[in-house]
């Protein structure tokens, strides 16, 4: 009697403990990415946002550029990877806080020139990669930069936005837009 007890209060535990809450809303600590698409949130808090960084081109400036990732979402019928670009040395950073932000849409990293707090939104819906469209407003505004950390080797920045992307096929045939928010983290070389 007593094995059948410990089992089911074991796999109680297990399932309490393993278990996920519907609600992602990030907490006012956490690093996300928040998209809507068809009035459907979709947040990547994942280790992911933020956690991997590689080198980009910056062909109108001579300062060095790093990217972010912020997010990825998969589903049946799209594929959305988010990346952020940033300078990669402080002074370069801390004198640029100021610039604008632009947003983009089908930038790969192994080809395109980017700018500093470029935004980039890689967006394939139905198998087409869709572009952005130049006739519509899309905006990525970055609302706050806050130092976190030092160390004598980097500082990390926390950077808080929002953005709206609309997009489409290079057709015309299918339109769709984006609109979400982010708080996100870069590490910057002293």
């Amino acid at each position: 009697m007593k094995k059948p007890v410990l089992l089911l209060l074991v796999i109680t535990i297990s399932l309490i403990g393993c278990s996920k809450s519907n609600d992602d809303t990030p907490t006012n600590d956490d690093d996300y990415f928040e998209v809507v698409y068809l009035s459907e949130k979709y947040v990547d808090n994942s280790w992911y946002v933020g956690g991997v960084e590689f080198e980009l081109d910056g062909c109108n400036t001579t300062k060095d550029l790093i990217g972010v990732s912020l997010g990825q979402f998969e589903k049946s019928n799209f594929f959305i990877d988010v990346h952020f670009a940033h300078y990669e040395n402080l002074t370069d950073f801390e004198n640029s806080t100021n610039e604008s932000s632009n947003i983009r849409a089908n930038s790969y990293v192994i080809s395109d020139c980017f700018d500093n707090l470029d935004l980039t939104i890689n967006f394939v819906l139905d198998n087409q990669a869709l572009v952005l469209d130049e006739s519509q407003n899309s905006f990525n505004k970055i609302n706050k930069i806050n130092k976190v950390s030092e160390t004598n080797l980097q500082t990390t920045y926390s950077v808080h936005g929002e953005y709206k992307g609309f997009f489409k096929s290079s057709d015309n045939s299918i339109t769709a837009s984006l609109v979400g928010s982010y708080r996100a983290p870069l590490n910057v070389l002293k």
